[in-house]
């Protein structure tokens, strides 16, 4: 549209001009002759514009042929970006499903509260006696009642934590009932062994460095390390209260 009527404007100019000298080619030869050359020229210049607009025209249309590439891909960028986000809001749904899942999955608070506790000992022991015996006035070492065994102890229990000042605990062990020993003879032909209630104490700590015990219950005084005069097995009944705060400690208690 724009070539033709930058033509029809370009003949139009033509026309006019040759109109307006044509008086002064009826009057003088050479006028004529310049103006056929005038009007060759401008042929010529019509035909470079031609010229000119074919080529623009070819640019134009190659313009507009990236164009459409150029929107084509834009529109397939635009769709790579939606499938992303679909795939992003998928993921995000299942990651929530997911951590729903293990939080359901995680343990209760109170069993986290608890912590369990046991072991077992299995042993051979061997007891050699002697006894003096004095025959005709001369005294003579003999054995006495020697004694194998196989013994085992066992014990399991746990300590949980009820609040942040309370705790409880409880234990059972193997044995025959002695409060000094929790170990187990392996005898009576295969029969079953008993089990006893050992520690079912509770602890409050009522206030810093002092708490209030109240149960079956480990020694709650100071003992030394090689102490004979309190087996570390016996576990006394009762209640107590135990203090200690930097270099001073002490105890009261009062057993059933």
């Amino acid at each position: 549209m724009v070539r033709n009527t930058l033509l029809a404007t370009a003949v139009a100019a033509a026309l006019t001009l040759a109109a307006a000298e044509a008086p002064a080619a009826t009057a003088a030869r050479t006028s004529t002759t310049a103006t056929k050359a005038e009007l060759e020229a401008m042929q010529a210049q019509m035909q470079a514009l031609a010229d000119r607009l074919n080529k623009l025209e070819a640019a134009n249309a190659s313009l507009k042929a990236e164009n459409d590439q150029l929107k084509a891909v834009v529109d397939r960028s635009d769709e790579a970006v939606e499938y992303q986000k679909a795939q992003i809001k998928d993921l995000t749904e299942e990651t929530g499903a997911a951590n729903e899942g293990v939080a359901k999955l995680k343990p209760a608070d109170w069993a986290t509260r608890i912590k369990w506790k046991g072991d077992f000992r299995m042993r051979d022991e061997n007891i050699e006696t002697e006894r003096v015996v004095v025959t005709g006035g001369v005294p003579e070492v003999q054995d006495a009642a020697n004694r194998n065994r196989a013994r085992f102890r066992a014990r399991f229990g746990f300590d949980a934590k009820v609040t942040d000042t309370v705790s409880a605990t409880m234990r059972i062990v193997s044995g025959d009932g002695d409060p000094r020993s929790t170990n187990q003879t392996l005898t009576n032909i295969a029969s079953q062994k008993d089990i006893y209630l050992d520690l079912a104490y509770a602890d409050w700590k009522f206030m810093p460095g002092a708490d209030l015990i109240l149960g079956k219950q480990p020694y709650p005084f100071f003992r030394p390390g090689q102490s004979l005069f309190y087996d570390g097995d016996f576990n006394p009944e009762g209640a107590a209260v135990k203090f200690e705060r930097g270099m001073f400690f002490g105890s009261a208690y009062g057993w059933w």
